[in-house]
């Protein structure tokens, strides 16, 4: 059922894009976890500290220390931190109702302020942020170029040139040709997720100045889910390659239904809260991440490790991806055992 000289040779046809892709995907999550890592830092501590200032100051105003009406800077009585003093520009006219009937909402929305706006930005998980723009875009969008070429090369390239018909002239049965290259393309997928992995927890270890085991086990999570989604995706790669006896016909099935999932996976990141909640996205476009099974890397659900109230969420989900990639699998091989070949 596993073919030694197969696989050696499936290794040797593909070697140069794997390593290619394996060192892009590394180099990407390295230069996000070393830059950002410090990045991420100051701007969080700055968003906190503008939120920090608004509330003492709607302190200051329910004590009776601002004046109901503030028509310049210079008005504003003793005793104000100075800071605070910045946070109105001079000249600019403030009418605030009552104390008694003042939310601190509405404060912000009296001093100009997007109340909405601020409150997401300070509260912003910028990690979590970054994590999810790298594993269900940046980081697997390389990984499925490599899948859409490779699926195409084990199988349906083979036959429309006609070097598969050497490979089933010799004692190989077609069932053993077809597990190994099934297995190659999933031993090479998890060997490039397994080394990433490797690279996310020493760089975010080194750029973020350590991390605690909740962060790691999400780093790892997030790097299960990412194999478990292109286990999915060269599966229907896989199986379309098995179909079709030209190359061109491959491609066209399985590379068409991969673009369209991270296809909507973009237009899905405007349709997200965070993006909503600054003033970047539509909640219309959130039907697009129920139109891609990119989506079953849930990174939300997986951002919950560690705190009180951990959701398993992606258990089930990584389960989904994993039951496509069988089937996917599956049909691609016995379709292919059956199929008239042009040998």
């Amino acid at each position: 059922m596993f073919s030694k000289p197969l696989f050696k040779q499936s290794v040797k046809a593909n070697w140069t894009m794997w390593v290619a892709v394996t060192a892009g995907m590394c180099v990407i999550l390295t230069t996000i976890n070393l830059i950002m890592g410090s990045m991420n830092l100051s701007a969080l501590k700055q968003d906190e500290e503008m939120l920090a200032q608004y509330v003492a100051l709607f302190e200051y105003y329910n004590q009776g220390m601002l004046s109901v009406t503030l028509p310049v800077v210079g008005e504003i009585p003793l005793p104000v931190d100075p800071s605070l003093v910045t946070m109105i520009p001079e000249g600019m006219q403030i009418v605030l109702p009552t104390a008694e009937n003042l939310s601190f909402d509405g404060f912000l929305t009296a001093m100009g302020v997007d109340a909405e706006k601020l409150n997401a930005m300070s509260t912003m998980d910028i990690d979590k942020f970054i994590q999810d723009m790298y594993y269900t875009m940046a980081g697997i969008m390389l990984a499925m170029i490599y899948v859409i070429v490779t699926a195409n090369k084990l199988v349906a390239a083979q036959v429309d040139r006609g070097s598969m018909a050497y490979v089933l002239s010799t004692p190989t049965k077609r069932s053993a040709v077809m597990f190994t290259q099934a297995g190659f393309m999933l031993l090479s997928l998890f060997g490039m997720f397994f080394i990433t992995a490797g690279v996310g927890l020493l760089t975010q270890w080194i750029g973020y100045g350590g991390m605690t085991w909740a962060e790691a086990a999400q780093t790892l999570l997030l790097n299960l889910g990412g194999f478990f989604v292109m286990v999915a995706v060269s599966g229907i790669c896989y199986m379309a390659s098995c179909l079709f006896s030209l190359s061109k016909h491959a491609l066209a099935l399985g590379g068409s239904v991969t673009v369209f999932f991270f296809v909507c996976k973009i237009l899905g990141l405007f349709g997200q809260p965070d993006f909503v909640n600054l003033g970047m996205g539509v909640d219309a476009m959130n039907v697009f991440n129920y139109m891609t099974i990119v989506s079953f890397l849930d990174s939300t659900s997986i951002a919950t490790i560690g705190t009180e109230a951990v959701s398993y969420a992606f258990i089930w989900k990584f389960a989904i991806l994993l039951g496509i990639g069988v089937v996917t699998y599956a049909v691609g091989m016995w379709r292919f055992t059956k199929k008239d070949l042009p040998l």
